[in-house]
C-alpha cells in the first residue's frame, strides 16, 4: 500500500524533522520509509532508511490529533459496511455531534485525510 501524506504532517505525528519521505522503497509492505536530519533516529535504523509502521502510523495520527494543545480533536475510524467497500474517518472537536467525516480506500487514507484537514483548521 502507498499512502501520501506530507513531510510537515509525518514531522508533527513522529516529533521528528522529516526531510523526505522515500516512497520508491517498496521491500517491505505495511512501512514507510522516511528521511530525517535527527542523529538519534539515524543511529537506531543505521545503514537503513528510518521506517514507521503504516498500522503504528494511524495510532500516532490519532494521538497527535488528540493531543494538540489549545484544541483537541478526537479521531474515530473505521471500516464501512463491506458492501460500501470503503473506510471512514470522524473528527470531533467540542460538541459530540458536531463531526467530520472522511472517506477512503483504507482506514489510514482516512485517517490521514482527517488529519490533513486538521493542519488546514490550524493554518499550516
Amino acid at each position: 500500500m502507498q499512502i501520501k501524506i506530507s513531510k510537515e504532517l509525518l514531522s508533527a505525528v513522529l516529533g521528528v524533522n522529516v526531510t523526505d519521505i522515500r516512497y520508491e522503497i517498496q521491500s517491505q509492505e505495511n512501512v514507510l520509509f522516511y528521511e530525517t536530519d535527527d542523529i538519534n533516529v539515524k543511529r537506531k535504523f543505521s545503514p537503513m532508511y528510518p521506517y514507521v509502521n503504516l498500522f503504528e502510523l494511524m495510532h500516532k495520527c490519532k494521538e497527535w490529533a488528540n493531543n494538540l494543545s489549545g484544541k483537541r480533536y478526537q479521531l474515530y475510524s473505521g471500516i464501512a459496511p463491506i458492501s460500501l467497500g470503503y473506510s471512514t474517518c470522524e473528527v470531533y472537536s467540542g460538541a459530540i455531534n458536531q463531526g467530520v467525516s472522511f472517506e477512503a480506500n483504507t482506514e489510514l487514507e482516512a485517517v490521514i485525510m482527517a488529519c490533513d484537514w486538521i493542519t488546514g483548521k490550524l493554518g499550516w
